[in-house]
């Protein structure tokens, strides 16, 4: 069975790229990240942009794993809410790539 891979690349489109196959990689490579899916996933980019998905992933780990622990309405919550709101507006303005989970 040949393992599935995925291939992102945040700086720039190209001709056989559109914006709605980047988010479904983008999608993908965030389900990988999170644990659900295992895939290879190969990410290009500048360093800001992959430094950018990084902590916007890392803060959408963050914020499922508190909201589970403490509920979605605890001050904790609402912290990691406003950090992954953050990180998520970063990432969107470094690749011009909207993040697909809301």
């Amino acid at each position: 069975m040949e393992k599935k891979e995925v291939h992102l690349n945040l700086a720039a489109l190209n001709e056989y790229e559109t914006i709605h196959t980047r988010i479904g990689n983008l999608k993908n490579v965030l389900y990988h990240l999170l644990g659900v899916e295992r895939f290879n996933a190969f990410i290009t980019g500048k360093p800001s942009q992959i430094d950018a998905l990084a902590v916007a992933a890392a803060a959408e780990k963050d914020f499922m794993n508190i909201s589970n622990v403490y509920g979605q309405n605890s001050p904790q919550a609402r912290s990691s809410k406003l950090k992954l709101d953050r990180s998520i507006k970063d990432f969107e303005r470094k690749t011009n790539i909207p993040w697909p989970i809301k």
